[in-house]
């Protein structure tokens, strides 16, 4: 095994090939390159100047070249040394070697083959580092699909309880004061479908006289960060709700959070009998 500047006396396994010209390949094309008999015996390990630790190859020389890679890639590395002896060496495979700790060397090889006789030299890139970032990309998704997972699961129970909840609830943008969602009990107050109030203005919602005590409100609850209450009067409808609001904020967005609820006239139990009543009842 040799490394960086090779010797003469290392590559006498290539027969006619000139070494100086397999020094320079493999020094600049390739980070390991493996000189392999007819036998498909590993006769010699060369090292690029910066590939890998010659301890990562210690035992190679001599051993078949098939005992140095895993069961998966066997086949990948007898195919590559066919193609090479039958003039097709074009191809590059992948394969991963086997250390004697059980982990694994990723690398990727071109074979061509060695002049005259029937060696064949095997051209290795490291891939480590891209295995590696393969990993880290792989860890990333399955970070990003749980964190997607939980999202939903917060998006459902959200839901739920903005459905199910009896009050009327309507989030509006604090930007452009339009309504981004609303439950159902908000589409009843409205008469309207929940999904027709996306992106209406709330203001839109309220009389002429009700705007004012609407923006003021809304306006302390930006400022101060605190809940803040009003009545306001329906558009077109002889309703007044007791609205109040909060404000609070997304990854992106500021937002208020609407409660709205129509106000039931109270009724005084001192107060007598209507007219109609009586003169139904009073007999």
């Amino acid at each position: 095994m040799t490394q960086g500047n090779v010797p003469q006396g290392s590559l006498d396994s290539l027969g006619a090939t000139d070494p100086s010209t397999v020094r320079k390949i493999v020094a600049a094309g390739s980070d390991i390159a493996l000189i392999v008999d007819p036998g498909n015996v590993v006769r010699d390990v060369l090292l690029g100047r910066e590939g890998l630790e010659p301890r990562a190859v210690s035992g190679w020389t001599g051993s078949p070249v098939e005992s140095l890679v895993s069961q998966d890639s066997r086949d990948k590395v007898i195919d590559l040394l066919a193609r090479a002896r039958s003039g097709d060496g074009g191809r590059s495979r992948e394969v991963n070697h086997v250390g004697s700790d059980r982990s694994e060397l990723p690398v990727r090889y071109s074979a061509v083959g060695a002049g005259d006789s029937e060696n064949v030299i095997l051209l290795g890139r490291d891939l480590r580092q891209i295995a590696q970032l393969q990993r880290e990309l792989v860890d990333a998704q399955i970070a990003m699909e749980q964190d997607y997972e939980q999202i939903r699961q917060v998006e459902t129970r959200y839901r739920v309880l903005f459905e199910t909840t009896q009050e009327a609830l309507a989030v509006v943008s604090a930007e452009t004061g339009r309504i981004k969602d609303a439950n159902s009990a908000a589409g009843r107050l409205f008469g309207h479908d929940p999904q027709d109030l996306i992106n209406r203005g709330l203001a839109s919602r309220f009389d002429e006289a009700s705007q004012d005590d609407l923006s003021n409100t809304l306006a302390l609850a930006h400022q101060n960060g605190h809940e803040r209450a009003t009545t306001l009067q329906l558009r077109d409808e002889p309703t007044t709700v007791q609205f109040n609001v909060v404000l609070f904020r997304s990854i992106s967005d500021t937002l208020y959070l609407c409660r709205l609820r129509a106000v039931v006239p109270r009724v005084d139990a001192d107060a007598g009998p209507s007219g109609s009543l009586v003169e139904l009842y009073g007999q």
